[in-house]
C-alpha cells in the first residue's frame, strides 16, 4: 500500500516546487542575459583600446620619422618639404580624430 502513495508524494511535491523552480530558473536566464551583455561590452571596449594603441603608436612612428628626417637635413628647400608634409600630416591625423571620436552623449537626467 505504501508504493501507492509515491507517485500523489512526487506530485504534490512538484507542485510545490514548481514555482520555486520557475523563479529560479527566471533569475539564471537573467544572470545569463546580464553575463552576455557583459561579454559584448568588454569584447567592444578590447577592441577599441586596440584601435586606439594602434593609431596612437602610428603616430609616434611618424612623428619620429619627420623629427629625425629634419633633424638629418640642412637644406631649405628640403626643410621645407618636411614641413609641409607635416603640415599635411597633422592635418590627415586631426581630422581622422575627429572622424573617429563618437558624439558625447548627455549624462542621463537622473530618476526622480
Amino acid at each position: 500500500m505504501a508504493w501507492n502513495l509515491i507517485p500523489r508524494i512526487v506530485s504534490a511535491v512538484a507542485a510545490a516546487l514548481g514555482p520555486r523552480f520557475d523563479r529560479i530558473d527566471a533569475a539564471l536566464a537573467a544572470l545569463t542575459k546580464g553575463e552576455t551583455t557583459i561579454m559584448f561590452d568588454l569584447t567592444a571596449l578590447t577592441a577599441g583600446v586596440t584601435a586606439e594603441t594602434n593609431a596612437e603608436a602610428a603616430a609616434e612612428t611618424l612623428l619620429t620619422n619627420l623629427a629625425t628626417q629634419i633633424g638629418n637635413t640642412v637644406d631649405p628647400v628640403a626643410m621645407a618639404a618636411l614641413a609641409t608634409q607635416l603640415q599635411t600630416n597633422a592635418a590627415t591625423l586631426a581630422a581622422a580624430v575627429v572622424a573617429n571620436t563618437p558624439a558625447a552623449t548627455p549624462p542621463a537626467a537622473p530618476a526622480s
